[in-house]
């Protein structure tokens, strides 16, 4: 069964209430944001959080609450400040699939991006074919969701990274045949 991971919060966020409740439950989060640009526990943390393009912390507060539900069960990553991919990989890797397995761990060797991927058809891309960029990305420790989606979908195929849900929506449609699930 193929698992969910939410890469934007603010969309999410607007698409909260559209999404079915097992989806979300079922769900991992993987967010560029810092934890403290939701929710600041201090003066400074306020500041910053009022600083940033998205305003997280006006965020509706049943998906805040949600967001918590969700840490509390370990499934939410927050990308900054670490910026560190070795550290969302070992997050990852203590998760467990819907079958009770964890996942496996992130391909983060670049040479294995420049080298192996999409080299002579051995590995389908998905969201975008350019290994080279993808291992930039991870020297650089940068989180961009074409990349974040490939490298997550490439480590664990089973994982169905989702930027929106009306484009997942149509994909899951045409690919499951199925209607999509009523409110």
């Amino acid at each position: 069964m193929v698992r969910k991971v939410f890469i934007s919060a603010s969309l999410l966020a607007k698409q909260f209430r559209l999404i079915p409740n097992d989806v979300l439950d079922n769900s991992l989060l993987f967010f560029a944001a810092a934890r403290s640009w939701m929710f600041p526990s201090s003066k400074a943390e306020l500041q910053e959080a009022k600083k940033q393009p998205t305003l997280y912390i006006n965020f509706d507060e049943d998906f805040k609450s949600f967001v918590l539900d969700k840490e509390e069960k370990g499934d939410v990553y927050w990308f900054r400040p670490e910026c560190d991919y070795n550290k969302a990989s070992s997050w990852l890797e203590a998760r467990k699939d819907t079958d009770g397995s964890n996942f496996l761990p992130l391909i983060l060797d670049p040479k294995w991006w420049k080298t192996e991927f999409n080299v002579d058809g051995n590995n389908e891309q998905q969201f975008t074919s350019d290994g080279v960029a993808i291992a930039q990305h991870i020297l650089d420790n940068t989180f961009e969701y074409d990349t974040v989606s490939e490298i997550l979908v490439q480590s664990n195929p089973f994982l169905e990274p989702t930027l929106t849900w009306e484009e997942d929506t149509v994909v899951q449609v045409v690919d499951e045949e199925e209607e999509p699930a009523e409110e």
